[in-house]
């Protein structure tokens, strides 16, 4: 049983989470990166957008270190 509760958990994670966290990380980055870092984005050390494949690597980052903090 504990092993399907584990499943689950994994499979709710990747299928609601994921999605909406790659959402929500590619229209915050080009919301605020260019307010908070001007002047780097200026100068071209942090991007203005990202792709969505970036968004997803970071939305999969997080929710890694989710799992790895208690």
């Amino acid at each position: 049983m504990r092993i399907l509760n584990e499943i689950y958990s994994i499979a709710v994670t990747l299928l609601i989470f994921i999605p909406i966290g790659t959402v929500i990380i590619k229209y915050l980055w080009s919301w605020v990166m260019p307010d908070i870092f001007s002047k780097a984005v200026k100068e071209g050390y942090v991007p203005e957008d990202i792709s969505w494949l970036i968004s997803i690597k970071i939305a999969i980052f997080i929710m890694l270190i989710g799992w790895i903090t208690p």
